[in-house]
This record gives structure tokens, sequence and C-alpha cells, in this order.
């Protein structure tokens, strides 16, 4: 780097919308980058991972049945040279630095990890939740619900019967078709 400092970049949730927003208004070059969205698909584009050319992408995760991280970023990111770390593996990760070098704890992820992301054992069919009988937290187990959404689901159902659907979830306040669609895979009526 010619500006002969670390840099790192912490995206949180930002969805590949967000990340064209910030690539289109700033340098997002960094050595370090804590992918977005835990490894989701939703998160971590191609533009942004050519753009960021991080060294090293920190996976933040553990068990899930959301199926995070995706195979798909994380190869995206090995394909653009950078060395991946899971807090999974590792647990607490953290990346010490001078301003001039970094030194990352842990051993680089291998893309096998013993925290319950490959939906192997009883999962399938007991990790559906019955959207018109579920009760706030079971909703609260739904990739895309939040305490907020859930009762918004709960006050739909009250005033207006079982959902007919899944796709009528779509008239939930703040259900849009992005939030429908990363619910879809755990819902069931």
């Amino acid at each position: 780097m010619s500006h002969g400092s670390i840099d790192y970049m912490l995206t949180g949730d930002a969805s590949t919308e967000i990340e064209q927003e910030m690539i289109d208004q700033y340098d997002v070059e960094a050595e370090i980058l804590k992918l977005g969205h835990h490894g989701a698909s939703t998160s971590t584009s191609r533009a942004w991972a050519q753009q960021v050319d991080a060294e090293v992408g920190i996976l933040s995760y553990g068990s899930n049945h959301y199926g995070h991280p995706d195979e798909t970023v994380v190869n995206r990111m090995r394909n653009f040279g950078a060395e991946l770390y899971s807090t999974c593996d590792t647990g607490t990760i953290t990346v010490t630095t001078d301003g001039q070098s970094f030194d990352v704890n842990g051993s680089p992820f291998d893309g096998t990890d013993n925290c319950g992301t490959d939906g192997n054992q009883n999962d399938g069919s007991t990790d559906t939740v019955n959207v018109n009988t579920a009760d706030a937290e079971t909703l609260q187990s739904i990739d895309g619900v939040g305490p907020s959404i859930a009762g918004y689901i709960i006050d739909y159902r009250n005033a207006n019967g079982p959902f007919q659907s899944i796709e009528e979830l779509d008239n939930v306040k703040y259900i849009g078709a992005t939030t429908l669609d990363k619910m879809k895979p755990y819902i069931t009526l």
C-alpha cells in the first residue's frame, strides 16, 4: 500500500447494494475484511471482494441453520487471494498491528468446521417454523425476522387469521420480497 498503514473494513450486515454504494463513493481497499453478514450470500459480492482486495478475511459465525458462511462467498474471497479465519474454529480472532504489518491469531479456515452449519443430523423439516402457530421467540429464529417483524407477523395473523400462502407474508409490515426470500427456506404453514 502506498499509504503505509494497515486498513481494515468492518461492514456489519451491509447488503451487496450497500457495498456497491460504498465502492462508488470511497476507496474501500483494505488489508483486513470482516465479511458481511456472517459470510452470507447477501453480502461480499464479487465487486466488493475485488475492490477491497483483502489479504485476510474474517468470518464471524457460530452454529446456525442458515448455511453461514456461504461456500460461494468463501471461494470468492480465496479466489481474490484472501486468507480466511473463522470464529467458529478459532473463537475470538485478534489482529495485532504496528501500523505497518499485522498478525492474526488462530489457524486459517480450511472450509470445514464443527459448528453444525452443514445441515447434518436432525435439521431439515425440524428447522422450519410454522408461521401460523409460532410464538414471537420462535419466529425470531427465522432468517430476517427480529423482534419487530415477529410482532407484526403475530399482529397480522391475529387480525386476518392464518396465512393461506407463504406469499401472503409480503402483506406484513416490513416484510418485502427480499426479506421473504430470506425467510422461505425456514418457514411452513
